[in-house]
């Protein structure tokens, strides 16, 4: 039987959580992001969020991490129509591609 834990992410989490973030950004259009966010990024966007939100990791009996949830603010009703813009824009470019 595997056992899993959830836990507060620490900021020595991030190279683990932007291995898991980066197929998503990369391979589907569902995320806000460009390219992938490398480690250094990553932590500071874990540091940042858990100075008022909660981040959460899973992980699984030897300690890996293997998935994570994080809760932040509402974007500003400006800003989520800018970001959903650039997801459509992002997804008929994808759509065009060979």
């Amino acid at each position: 039987m595997q056992h899993e834990a959830i836990r507060s992410a620490r900021p020595d989490d991030a190279a683990a959580v932007a291995a898991i973030f980066a197929p998503i950004v990369r391979d589907t259009a569902i995320s806000f992001d460009w390219e992938p966010p490398s480690a250094r990024q990553m932590r500071g966007r874990i540091v940042k969020t858990l100075a008022t939100h909660p981040w959460l990791v899973s992980v699984d009996e030897a300690g890996v991490v293997d998935g994570y949830a994080y809760a932040g603010p509402k974007p500003i009703l400006g800003q989520q129509q800018h970001d959903q813009r650039r997801v459509a824009d992002r997804g008929a470019e994808r759509n065009q591609q060979p």
